[in-house]
């Protein structure tokens, strides 16, 4: 089948021009304004396509028809050429599509580079800028510090902090608006670091009249001496927490001393336990009348001779025995073995 009709279509489709189709899109350069501000200055025309689309689509929509027949045997042949050329038609179609539109976005492709570069120029320009500012700031925050440090140590020593207690912290002060225009620390920052010193300094006040008076609490409690090592890691807890611990710490010790001493006592018991007492043989049991004779025979120096009923006693002597001892204070000791006294003699 023979459709002279398409081949027409498809010069008609390539006679679009991209003159015909679309007005150039004008530019005008940026420019730098007396006041130094940087404006991009853009105009540009409304982009306008023309084309004969819907005369197109109109006629297609007729000639399509002709290609609405039933396939036969005897026009298969031509059924399949038809289906052929309506491919081919659709491909030119979707290939004037691509390249119009890139053809047409090519000023707008165009515009983008150039938009692009001027960032690219104003941001290595921004970077110039942010490095030197850095700079700057870097040497205000080094002068910041080291005011800082300076008014420090000198409120340090204007109050008496001794080096334990030097512990305040700038970090958070070393920042620019500290400094004056004069390149001076503010009065709001000499204010707030007299104030953390003068902490420091009643903190020491408070930890050296607590080690002061650590002794005598301990006393009050009952406690004989109390270390400060047991109270180091808290003494410098808020009052509540440090006395509520160190109540703490006393009982314990307290507890621990009353658990000592009783140790010690029940070894002392048991070293008496074990000390073995010192037996002596009883002197046989002496009459009045024997007495009389050993007084007379000492008187002459000689042994007496008494009968005697032999007799034993344990003996436990308190008190002391000297080599020297007399025969009366040896008759005394007998009176009261005989009496049913008891004696305890021990060793000095």
């Amino acid at each position: 089948m023979n459709i002279p009709y398409f081949d027409r279509l498809q010069d008609e489709i390539d006679g679009i021009s991209p003159t015909k189709a679309a007005r150039p899109i004008t530019e005008k350069a940026s420019e730098i304004k007396k006041d130094n501000n940087l404006e991009p200055i853009i105009s540009a025309n409304t982009l306008v396509i023309t084309d004969n689309f819907e005369q197109l689509k109109a006629s297609l929509i007729e000639q399509i028809k002709l290609y609405e027949i039933e396939v036969t045997d005897d026009n298969l042949s031509d059924a399949k050429k038809m289906a052929t050329e309506l491919n081919k038609l659709s491909t030119a179609i979707d290939r004037i599509k691509i390249d119009k539109s890139k053809e047409f976005a090519a000023p707008i492709e165009e515009f983008k580079k150039k938009a692009a570069e001027l960032i690219d120029i104003v941001q290595v320009g921004r970077q110039k800028i942010l490095k030197q500012i850095a700079v700057f700031d870097a040497k205000i925050i080094e002068t910041v510090a080291k005011l800082l440090e300076t008014e420090r140590e000198s409120l340090y020593e204007a109050m008496s902090v001794s080096q334990e207690f030097r512990t305040t912290e700038i970090g958070s002060m070393i920042i620019k608006s500290n400094l004056t225009a004069g390149g001076q620390l503010t009065k709001a920052a000499k204010d707030r670091l007299a104030e953390m010193v003068a902490g420091n300094r009643a903190l020491q006040d408070t930890v050296e009249s607590r080690v002061t008076s650590l002794q005598s609490v301990a006393e009050r409690a009952g406690l004989i001496n109390l270390s400060e090592s047991l109270v180091a890691s808290f003494i410098r807890e808020p009052e509540a927490i440090y006395t509520e611990k160190l109540n703490k710490v006393i009982d314990g010790e307290i507890k621990r001393q009353k658990e000592l001493e009783e140790k010690i006592r029940e070894k002392e018991t048991e070293k008496l336990k074990q000390t073995e007492p010192v037996i002596v043989a009883q002197p046989p049991i002496i009459n009045k009348a024997a007495k009389e004779i050993v007084k007379a025979c000492e008187a002459e120096k000689v042994e007496p001779e008494i009968e005697t009923t032999q007799r034993n006693y344990r003996v436990e002597f308190m008190g002391t025995v000297s080599t020297g001892q007399t025969s009366d204070t040896i008759i005394e000791w007998l009176e009261m073995l005989e009496a049913g006294q008891s004696l305890l003699i021990t060793k000095e």
